[in-house]
């Protein structure tokens, strides 16, 4: 609420919680003049209600064609679940790429041998251009286990 000192006309804004129940001693910070809040209130007009009317349809605002927008939280979820979709899709494709072109890995990359016969990916080591190339350990599949020693 605005209130004006009598005196000296300096202008305050009071909440109207502070005004409530009953009048108030109030004293401008101004000129220290002392006066009631109901000797405020009584000279102060109560504002007029604003008339509301229905608006004609010139006024009525056009629908929009245009979704409303998306919350930040739903975006966020949205960017994640992409970038999950992405990551898979990649990681999909590489393994896919990995197992499909094979024979062209273990050409240019022996050691990859060692990881498709372990996947059962290649029964024997026959993709290199040299016996020697083939780690040992491939090309002496035991066919029995050794004597156990004994502990000692």
């Amino acid at each position: 609420m605005l209130v004006t000192c009598p005196n000296c006309a300096a202008d305050y804004n009071v909440p109207d919680n502070l005004l409530r129940g009953g009048p108030r001693k109030l004293r401008c910070a101004k000129c220290a003049t002392m006066f009631a809040s109901h000797e405020v209130e009584a000279a102060q007009p109560d504002p007029e209600p604003p008339i509301l009317r229905a608006p004609t349809p010139d006024e009525k605002p056009k629908a929009s064609s245009a979704a409303p927008p998306k919350s930040r939280a739903t975006l966020q979820i949205a960017s994640v679940v992409i970038a999950w979709a992405i990551s898979l899709g990649a990681a999909g494709g590489l393994s896919w790429a990995v197992i499909d072109q094979r024979a062209a890995v273990m050409q240019a990359w022996a050691p990859s041998q060692r990881v498709y016969l372990a996947m059962g990916l290649m029964t024997k080591p026959s993709f290199t251009a040299e016996v020697g190339a083939v780690p040992r350990a491939v090309r002496e599949v035991p066919t029995t286990l050794p004597p156990a020693s004994p502990p000692g």
